[in-house]
């Protein structure tokens, strides 16, 4: 009989150089009947990146007629409810480290929206606050030397920052 699919526990994560030269996602996984530590990499759809959270589950796939070498072609964290989803849709989400807190989601839905949000906050409604916050600016003086309130500037930098809390450029 051939070896066959296991669930493993994730142990930890990293990247590193592959037998081929190419950079590989590789995990230290435990696995029951292994009795010992194994370092497979992590494959995915094509253009999709994850670092597993410490402590999830994977589907481990020997490789090569040896339990020696293989892949994990899938991750499952317990530690963290799905989201609710429709038929058609898709959420993707990251973890703190431990796995144990959802930090940020984005949700693609069946009617073609798509919501984006973190721990605390969420794309739509600070978009829809920021707008009618500049619908409600409050300028002073004349025509001439017309500037934003100060009160009107302090509600733009505290927007500012909420945006700043939610989004990040892309390293």
């Amino acid at each position: 009989m051939g070896l066959l699919a296991r669930v493993v526990q994730l142990k930890s994560s990293r990247v590193e150089r592959s037998l081929e030269g190419g950079n590989a996602q590789v995990i230290k996984a435990n696995a029951q009947g292994f009795g010992t530590i194994i370092t497979p990499e992590v494959w995915s759809v094509a253009g999709v990146w994850a670092m597993p959270p410490d402590g999830s589950h994977g589907i481990y796939i020997p490789v090569g007629g040896s339990e020696n070498w293989g892949v994990v072609v899938a991750q499952n964290n317990y530690l963290v409810a799905p989201p609710t989803l429709a038929k058609g849709e898709t959420a993707i989400g990251s973890t703190t480290a431990d796995g144990a807190t959802l930090m940020a989601r984005a949700t693609f839905y069946a009617d073609g929206k798509i919501a984006l949000s973190n721990s605390t906050k969420d794309l739509l409604t600070l978009v829809v606050g920021l707008i009618d916050l500049v619908k409600a600016i409050v300028t002073t003086g004349s025509a001439a030397t017309q500037v934003v309130s100060v009160a009107s500037q302090a509600n733009l930098e505290s927007y500012k920052a909420q945006f700043q809390a939610l989004l990040k450029v892309p390293v």
